[in-house]
């Protein structure tokens, strides 16, 4: 399971996650994913190409979190995912965002 440590954004300064624990991604056999975004959990699909990474629709728990909360951002760009990176045992998932990058690790 990989746990969100960090959003990277394009003016240089980083969303730095408090706890990671709240924010993970699970890659499930058959192009199947289980994602935690904060008090919600969803599943989906995702597609995976040579340095390719895509997710289809992400159907999610609808709780409300509180105002602090990273769900909707991390959800919106889980869903612009386009490319990933393995770097030094992170997981780099880049987005059509902006140039964010969402930094996991295990």
């Amino acid at each position: 399971m990989w746990k969100l440590q960090r959003i990277e954004r394009s003016g240089g300064d980083a969303i730095v996650v408090q706890e990671p624990e709240r924010y993970t991604l699970e890659f499930l056999a058959g192009g199947r994913v289980a994602i935690r975004a904060d008090c919600n959990r969803g599943s989906g699909a995702f597609t995976l190409g040579e340095s390719t990474l895509s997710f289809g629709a992400i159907a999610t728990t609808r709780a409300a979190c509180p105002p602090e909360s990273l769900s909707d951002r991390y959800l919106q760009y889980l869903g612009a995912a386009t490319s990933y990176r393995l770097v030094e045992g992170r997981l780099v998932i880049g987005t059509k965002t902006n140039g964010e990058n969402l930094v996991f690790a295990k």
